[in-house]
């Protein structure tokens, strides 16, 4: 019976220090909070403070669009996609890949920066057939409008499978069996296939393969804990390079 006693005192004990007061997420310095070239608002969503960036219309915050204040009033870090740690947060313009590289056509005019609202035409060589549209025209989620442009004469056993804005591709035989193989410009991500097979129903393995620019991974919906695969490889010639076996991750927000 004298055990008693000491449970409800240690029962009070473990209450009261429960029941004490936590650091409050409000401990998060502002200070520290700024963005080039844009702006920033700061909103309560229990139980922690987020700071939302904004930037002006044709641009995007890098490396982050929002932080938030943890428990122990420290800001989320300024992850970049490579994962390293920036030390601001600024606003870069949006820009497209490269839609240059059009074998057996011409591409007009030859931009130097593919910003939102740019346009190019694509044109094919005497004998050629075109595939894909004609006029693409830079967006603002960081990709072209309409389809890869194509040009072809028909005289493979698998359609000629392209270049995609963005990206360089080595093999040009296309009969059964033949492999095309791709990869992204410098500081690109690479979605769909890396590497593409001409089958005997005249089609290809996997799916066009798309570079995407860190603009446009800001803005893909839930890519949380995407691994690296041979369907969907990454080779650039760049620090942000990962092998066949290596794992990343990212984690990105939104689109509208």
């Amino acid at each position: 019976m004298l055990a008693v006693p000491w449970i409800f005192t240690i029962l009070t004990l473990l209450l009261c220090a429960d029941a004490s007061p936590r650091r409050s997420t409000a401990d998060c310095a502002m200070d520290s909070i700024k963005i080039k070239g844009g702006s920033y608002s700061l909103t309560s969503m229990s139980p922690s403070r987020v700071v939302k960036y904004t930037c002006p219309q044709g641009m995007y915050p890098y490396p982050v669009q929002s932080q938030k204040c943890d428990r122990y009033g420290r800001w989320s870090p300024l992850r970049t996609p490579t994962g390293g740690t920036a030390r601001e947060v600024v606003c870069k313009w949006i820009s497209c890949p490269d839609p240059s590289r059009l074998e057996h056509g011409s591409v007009e005019p030859m931009l130097g920066e593919n910003l939102v609202g740019n346009s190019t035409s694509n044109t094919c060589f005497e004998g050629y057939q075109l595939r894909g549209s004609p006029t693409r025209t830079c967006q603002p989620n960081g990709k072209w409008s309409g389809e890869t442009p194509i040009c072809d004469n028909g005289s493979e056993h698998c359609p000629n499978p392209g270049t995609p804005p963005g990206s360089r591709r080595s093999g040009d035989r296309f009969g059964i069996d033949d492999k095309v193989t791709y990869w992204c410009d410098r500081g690109l991500f690479m979605f769909g296939s890396a590497e593409r097979v001409c089958q005997e129903n005249h089609e290809w393995t996997g799916t066009e393969p798309a570079c995407y620019c860190e603009c446009r991974l800001h803005r893909m919906p839930s890519l949380i804990n995407i691994y690296h695969s041979k369907s969907a490889q990454k080779r650039c010639s760049s620090p942000m390079v990962i092998h066949t076996y290596y794992a990343f991750t990212l984690v990105y927000h939104s689109m509208p």
